[in-house]
């Protein structure tokens, strides 16, 4: 999959605007997909493209009925069309969430690659305040639950059935990471979520983090302080297993400066 200039892929779509304040570098990745200039591609080597979906109705400060039927609004739609003109040469598995935010934003890119294999992973986003908390409220209304939650640091603290804790979640990244790991597609994009795509980039980084206070304080402080906007990609080369994370890449940003 294409990522303009930090290493690693090539974007067939125009210019791609870089934030490289908020890049999560692990190491450089310098080898292209197949296809695509430069060195050949490793033996083992997979590319891996990681996209937060476009912006949703929540994300625009509208109140929801819960976590995972919030649709995206009409700039989350141009964002989904701006990733999908952006990527090439053509992914072999395009991963996606179950919730539909993420499934409108990959709809774009499952029709312009008809031939890249469509699967369900559990990619989607950390869900620990619980159904009850998103029925008929905004996120700006949901803000003193969210506070509450990260100021206990109770990794197994579950709010209502149904959420999830810390440490279920963190048990998720890692068999979602092993699986891209262990891949046998060279190229796969993920459409995911903002705090699901920075767990997986913030294991990597801590290679095998414990599922306690002191990692939950840390990923917390990570999610908070890396940008990932939505529409936003982040490239990862894994060479045996072995990441190499580029620039934060915002191709409709780029887009709307043409």
């Amino acid at each position: 999959m294409p990522v303009p200039s930090p290493p690693g892929l090539r974007s067939g779509g125009g210019r791609m605007s870089a934030d490289t304040s908020t890049a999560v570098t692990v190491a450089r990745a310098a080898t292209s997909f197949p296809g695509s200039e430069g060195p050949e591609r490793m033996p083992d080597t997979r590319h891996v493209v990681l996209v937060r979906h476009g912006e949703s109705e929540a994300n625009a400060g509208a109140a929801t009925d819960d976590a995972v039927s919030c649709g995206l609004t009409a700039r989350g739609q141009r964002q989904a069309r701006a990733v999908a003109a952006w990527l090439e040469p053509a992914p072999d598995l395009i991963v996606v969430s179950s919730y539909l935010r993420a499934r409108e934003t990959a709809q774009e890119t499952c029709q312009r690659f008809p031939g890249a294999r469509v699967e369900e992973w559990p990619v989607h986003e950390f869900h620990y305040l619980g159904s009850d908390a998103y029925r008929g409220t905004s996120a700006r209304q949901r803000r003193p639950a969210r506070d509450d939650y990260w100021r206990a640091l109770d990794p197994e603290r579950v709010c209502e059935p149904g959420a999830e804790s810390f440490a279920a979640f963190l048990s998720r990244v890692r068999a979602v990471r092993e699986r891209l790991e262990s891949a046998p597609e060279p190229r796969i994009v993920v459409f995911g979520h903002k705090k699901f795509i920075h767990a997986l980039l913030w294991s990597w980084t801590e290679r095998h983090p414990a599922a306690d206070a002191d990692a939950m304080a840390r990923f917390r402080a990570y999610d908070r302080a890396e940008r990932l906007p939505n529409g936003a990609a982040v490239d990862v080369e894994l060479r045996g297993g072995t990441p190499c994370v580029g620039a934060v890449l915002t191709p409709y940003q780029a887009q709307e400066a043409d």
